[in-house]
């Protein structure tokens, strides 16, 4: 047999990543409001009160945020939002 000269496929090991619904869906009013005082650098307790809304609501908000961008913390949440131009 010949052997050709194409090159193998390298295998990866990395387990496949579950596909991210939310990342398909833009981002709410209350969620960029909550990205707008994040990008100011406000913590939950002054988020949840300029927003009028209770600090574990506050975590539901910043959880889907963080999925719906890809990311995975509040510096990378804000970088990214403003790569895509949702904050100025």
């Amino acid at each position: 047999m010949e052997s050709s000269n194409i090159p193998a496929i390298p295998s990866t090991d990395a387990p496949a990543r579950p596909f991210n619904r939310l990342a398909l869906r833009p981002v709410t009013a209350k969620e960029l409001q909550i990205l707008r005082l994040l990008g100011q650098g406000f913590r939950n307790k002054q988020i949840s009160i300029d927003a009028g809304i209770a600090q574990n609501t506050v975590k539901v908000h910043l959880r889907r945020i963080f999925q719906k961008l890809s990311v995975s913390n509040r510096a990378d949440a804000v970088a990214v939002a403003r790569q895509r131009g949702l904050l100025e």
